[in-house]
């Protein structure tokens, strides 16, 4: 069931988007969950020996299930996701280019 952003708490909306109301990212979704998503992050964390944790693996299982790259600044989530076989790319803060 999709949900517009005007009937998010406000703090939800103020979050992910700038003083002006426009979004912060022009690409940034709205995602819903899905049952599947949480059976996917059950899957990645039995049975496999990585230091996922509930929450990154459910990140994870949004991002592999949509087709999406994973891209984190956390070493050792990225590291987990690749050895899941994942798509996981680690940014690299000291590279990264930001407007003034």
């Amino acid at each position: 069931m999709s949900q517009s952003a005007d009937a998010l708490p406000r703090h939800l909306r103020v979050a992910g988007t700038a003083d002006t109301g426009s979004p912060l990212a022009p690409g940034l979704l709205w995602l819903d969950l899905e049952a599947d998503d949480f059976r996917n992050a059950n899957a990645c964390l039995r049975g496999w020996s990585t230091s996922l944790r509930a929450a990154d693996a459910l990140h994870l299982a949004i991002a592999a299930g949509r087709g999406a790259t994973l891209c984190s600044l956390d070493a050792p989530f990225v590291q987990a996701a690749q050895q899941l076989g994942l798509a996981a790319l680690l940014i690299n803060p000291a590279r990264a280019i930001c407007g003034d």
